[in-house]
Protein backbone atom coordinates (compact mmCIF):
# COMPACT_ATOMS: atom_id res chain seq x y z
CA UNK A 1 0.00 0.00 0.00
CA UNK A 2 2.60 2.28 0.69
CA UNK A 3 4.52 1.69 -2.46
CA UNK A 4 1.67 2.04 -4.40
CA UNK A 5 0.57 5.31 -2.91
CA UNK A 6 4.21 6.70 -2.83
CA UNK A 7 4.86 5.85 -6.63
CA UNK A 8 1.32 7.23 -7.39
CA UNK A 9 2.14 10.43 -5.97
CA UNK A 10 6.04 10.81 -7.79
CA UNK A 11 3.57 9.85 -10.99
CA UNK A 12 1.05 12.52 -10.26
CA UNK A 13 3.84 15.11 -8.95
CA UNK A 14 6.77 14.23 -11.22
CA UNK A 15 5.51 15.90 -14.66
CA UNK A 16 4.23 19.01 -12.56
CA UNK A 17 8.33 19.35 -11.99
CA UNK A 18 9.23 18.55 -15.61
CA UNK A 19 6.84 21.30 -16.71
CA UNK A 20 6.87 23.83 -13.99
CA UNK A 21 10.38 24.10 -13.73
CA UNK A 22 12.18 26.50 -13.91
CA UNK A 23 9.75 29.04 -15.05
CA UNK A 24 7.09 28.59 -12.63
CA UNK A 25 4.17 28.84 -14.60
CA UNK A 26 1.64 26.86 -12.21
CA UNK A 27 1.91 26.76 -8.62
CA UNK A 28 0.41 24.21 -6.06
CA UNK A 29 -0.53 27.50 -3.79
CA UNK A 30 -0.77 26.57 0.03
CA UNK A 31 -3.77 24.02 -0.09
CA UNK A 32 -1.49 22.47 -2.62
CA UNK A 33 1.30 22.59 -0.89
CA UNK A 34 -0.10 21.37 2.44
CA UNK A 35 -1.89 18.46 0.87
CA UNK A 36 0.88 17.19 -0.68
CA UNK A 37 2.85 17.62 2.71
CA UNK A 38 0.08 16.09 4.42
CA UNK A 39 0.41 13.19 2.10
CA UNK A 40 4.01 12.50 2.72
CA UNK A 41 3.80 12.65 6.01
CA UNK A 42 0.78 10.06 6.65
CA UNK A 43 3.51 8.13 4.39
CA UNK A 44 6.23 8.74 6.46
CA UNK A 45 4.92 7.75 9.62
CA UNK A 46 3.52 4.57 8.57
CA UNK A 47 6.83 3.72 6.94
CA UNK A 48 8.03 3.64 10.62
CA UNK A 49 5.01 2.38 12.01
CA UNK A 50 5.88 -0.03 10.44
CA UNK A 51 9.38 -0.34 11.06
CA UNK A 52 9.87 -0.64 14.74
CA UNK A 53 13.65 -1.23 14.67
CA UNK A 54 14.10 2.96 12.83
CA UNK A 55 14.01 5.14 15.72
CA UNK A 56 10.77 7.26 15.03
CA UNK A 57 12.96 10.86 15.65
CA UNK A 58 14.31 9.66 12.23
CA UNK A 59 10.51 10.51 10.97
CA UNK A 60 10.75 14.09 12.76
CA UNK A 61 14.42 14.52 11.43
CA UNK A 62 12.79 13.75 7.87
CA UNK A 63 9.80 15.89 7.84
CA UNK A 64 11.71 18.62 10.25
CA UNK A 65 11.43 21.26 7.19
CA UNK A 66 7.75 21.14 6.74
CA UNK A 67 7.34 20.87 10.03
CA UNK A 68 9.22 23.66 11.03
CA UNK A 69 7.82 25.99 8.06
CA UNK A 70 4.19 25.18 9.03
CA UNK A 71 4.77 25.75 12.67
CA UNK A 72 6.99 28.88 12.85
CA UNK A 73 4.65 30.51 10.00
CA UNK A 74 1.92 29.92 12.17
CA UNK A 75 3.30 31.05 15.46
CA UNK A 76 4.93 34.25 13.56
CA UNK A 77 1.59 34.91 12.15
CA UNK A 78 -0.09 34.73 15.35
CA UNK A 79 2.54 36.84 16.94
CA UNK A 80 2.62 39.69 14.55
CA UNK A 81 -1.66 39.64 14.61
CA UNK A 82 -1.54 38.34 10.63
CA UNK A 83 -4.31 36.10 9.81
CA UNK A 84 -3.46 32.40 9.78
CA UNK A 85 -6.48 31.92 6.69
CA UNK A 86 -4.61 34.48 3.80
CA UNK A 87 -1.44 33.37 2.21
CA UNK A 88 1.69 33.79 3.31
CA UNK A 89 4.40 35.87 1.73
CA UNK A 90 6.92 35.69 4.46
CA UNK A 91 8.33 32.14 4.03
CA UNK A 92 11.69 31.72 3.85
CA UNK A 93 11.87 30.89 0.12
CA UNK A 94 9.60 33.57 -0.67
CA UNK A 95 11.42 36.14 1.04
CA UNK A 96 14.65 35.09 -1.02
CA UNK A 97 12.58 35.32 -4.20
CA UNK A 98 11.92 38.78 -3.33
CA UNK A 99 15.40 39.48 -2.58
CA UNK A 100 16.59 37.88 -5.80
CA UNK A 101 13.53 39.20 -7.78
CA UNK A 102 14.66 43.19 -6.67
CA UNK A 103 17.95 42.80 -8.93
CA UNK A 104 17.73 43.43 -12.29
CA UNK A 105 19.94 41.21 -14.03
CA UNK A 106 18.29 38.49 -11.84
CA UNK A 107 14.12 39.31 -12.11
CA UNK A 108 13.79 36.69 -14.79
CA UNK A 109 15.72 33.81 -13.47
CA UNK A 110 14.49 34.65 -9.47
CA UNK A 111 12.36 31.93 -9.35
CA UNK A 112 14.89 29.15 -10.81
CA UNK A 113 17.37 30.46 -8.66
CA UNK A 114 15.54 29.66 -5.39
CA UNK A 115 15.61 25.65 -5.73
CA UNK A 116 19.54 25.85 -5.78
CA UNK A 117 19.81 28.57 -2.69
CA UNK A 118 17.57 26.59 -0.86
CA UNK A 119 18.58 23.04 -1.44
CA UNK A 120 21.09 22.83 1.39
CA UNK A 121 18.18 23.84 3.54
CA UNK A 122 16.02 21.08 2.16
CA UNK A 123 18.01 18.38 1.78
CA UNK A 124 20.15 18.61 5.12
CA UNK A 125 17.14 16.20 6.64
CA UNK A 126 17.56 13.53 4.32
CA UNK A 127 21.63 13.76 4.04
CA UNK A 128 21.77 13.62 7.77
CA UNK A 129 19.98 10.45 8.27
CA UNK A 130 22.34 8.71 6.03
CA UNK A 131 24.79 9.43 8.87
CA UNK A 132 21.84 8.92 11.69
CA UNK A 133 20.62 5.76 11.11
CA UNK A 134 20.24 3.82 14.44
CA UNK A 135 21.89 6.53 16.29
CA UNK A 136 19.63 8.51 17.72
CA UNK A 137 21.49 10.66 19.47
CA UNK A 138 22.91 12.03 15.99
CA UNK A 139 19.46 12.58 15.29
CA UNK A 140 18.24 14.89 17.76
CA UNK A 141 21.92 16.56 17.32
CA UNK A 142 20.46 16.54 13.43
CA UNK A 143 17.63 18.13 14.50
CA UNK A 144 19.21 20.58 16.56
CA UNK A 145 21.42 21.81 14.10
CA UNK A 146 18.21 21.87 11.63
CA UNK A 147 16.53 24.08 13.60
CA UNK A 148 19.62 26.42 14.28
CA UNK A 149 20.40 26.96 10.25
CA UNK A 150 16.67 27.05 9.64
CA UNK A 151 16.52 30.16 12.12
CA UNK A 152 19.97 31.55 11.05
CA UNK A 153 18.65 31.73 7.18
CA UNK A 154 15.66 33.13 8.06
CA UNK A 155 16.45 36.26 10.32
CA UNK A 156 19.95 36.60 7.57
CA UNK A 157 17.55 36.79 4.88
CA UNK A 158 14.78 38.69 6.71
CA UNK A 159 17.82 41.17 7.07
CA UNK A 160 19.01 41.42 3.73
CA UNK A 161 15.25 41.81 2.61
CA UNK A 162 14.80 44.70 5.15
CA UNK A 163 17.98 46.61 3.71
CA UNK A 164 16.64 45.99 -0.04
CA UNK A 165 13.67 47.51 0.65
Amino acid sequence: MIFELTFNLILLFLPFIIFNYPYGKIFLGDLGAYSLGFLLSVITIIFFGRHPDLTPWLAVLLLSYPLMEASFSFTRRLLTQISVTQPDIAHMHLKLFYILKRKQWLKKIANPLVTPLMIFIWLFPLLSILIAYKKENFVFISIGVFLFFYFFFWYLISNIQQKNF
